[in-house]
């Protein structure tokens, strides 16, 4: 057996990584998916690996992603395919075995290139536990899931008479341009921290991804030619659809429910049965989701977790503040 490396990504890796990928999770991802996903990101990525008998047996991912947090902006690493190849687990899980090494390599990149920033995931269940005991990830929150069935729903008299005398209108949209720009330095004084939703990051994330297929709008004022007061992102997966995105004033309960119902709306008359959305548990949007638009609200088995590389980057400052989608999360 010749000797394991530990090393960043180098070009020509792509394959290796993608085919670990394959094999560990059962799936078929795509060369495209992966390039999308770290060597397409505006802000770069981050890979290390374990190679052994020219094989990549280990990997950690991570995207750097730009946040607002307080008055300022840092850099969140979010860990992405962490994965290991189940035949090299002796060589793999041992006290200093290639996983260990191959984690602490990477947070050690990622503390080089942005020591004001963290490591973040959306971790669930053992992998969760593994991270805090190999990695020492420190768990936030659980996130707050909203289900409603929209199996009944049909556009109501009081939808008509809204549509009649509404001031935004529904733009689709194929890309998000300088208007998201706009909203989102009037969005972002209201929330203490959150992901910078601009255009480069919708873009990438959402009119970029091959292989996925979402539908990007833009609620606009003036009935349709003012400024844009809300955008959001829906997928739609057999009869589930998603609420992926969205970027509204948090105190504008009047937008929240426009944007709610043009989204039912929108999903009902595709055949979708059920609609699923992820927001803040303490946010004004997730008490009126249950408490006016008869959401059923749950705390799901997936975790947001962080590893901070400042000290001053505080738990309690995320669990209260941080504003999330599940758009945030890159498996939808």
């Amino acid at each position: 057996m010749s000797e394991l490396i530990i090393r960043p990504y180098r070009h020509g890796d792509g394959e290796k990584i993608v085919d670990l990928f394959n094999y560990t999770f059962g799936q078929s991802r795509t060369t495209d998916l992966w390039e999308w996903k770290f060597l397409k990101n505006p802000y770069g990525h981050l890979m290390m690996v374990a190679e052994l008998d020219d094989r990549v047996i280990v990997h950690c991912g991570g995207i750097p992603v730009k946040f607002k947090h307080g008055t300022g902006e840092i850099t969140g690493w979010q860990s992405v395919d962490w994965m290991s190849h189940n035949q090299f687990r002796g060589v793999i899980f041992s006290r200093r075995g290639a996983f260990v090494r191959t984690a602490e390599a990477y947070f050690d990149q990622a503390r080089a290139r942005n020591s004001s920033g963290f490591a973040y995931g959306f971790p669930g269940g053992r992998h969760l536990a593994l991270g805090r005991k190999i990695m020492g990830y420190i768990p936030v929150f659980k996130i707050c899931e909203f289900k409603k069935s929209l199996t009944r729903r049909r556009p109501t008299p009081l939808d008509r008479l809204r549509a009649l005398i509404k001031r935004n209108v529904l733009i689709p949209v194929q890309r998000f341009d300088q208007g998201v720009d706009e909203l989102w330095t009037r969005v972002a004084p209201s929330l203490a921290s959150a992901v910078i939703r601009d255009q480069a990051y919708l873009n990438w994330r959402y009119a970029d991804k091959p292989g996925f297929q979402y539908d990007l709008f833009h609620l606009a004022g003036r009935r349709g030619r003012g400024r844009i007061e809300a955008a959001f992102v829906v997928h739609r997966e057999g009869r589930v659809g998603r609420l992926v995105e969205l970027v509204v004033p948090p105190d504008r309960l009047d937008l929240i429910w426009e944007v709610m119902n043009q989204v039912e709306l929108f999903l009902s008359r595709a055949g979708v049965e059920e609609l699923v959305t992820w927001l803040p548990e303490q946010s004004a949007a997730a008490g009126y989701l249950v408490g006016q638009l008869g959401y059923e609200k749950t705390l799901i088995d997936i975790d947001f977790g962080y590893l901070p590389f400042d000290p001053s980057i505080l738990k309690e400052q995320l669990q209260t503040g941080l504003y999330y989608t599940m758009g945030d999360y890159d498996v939808f």
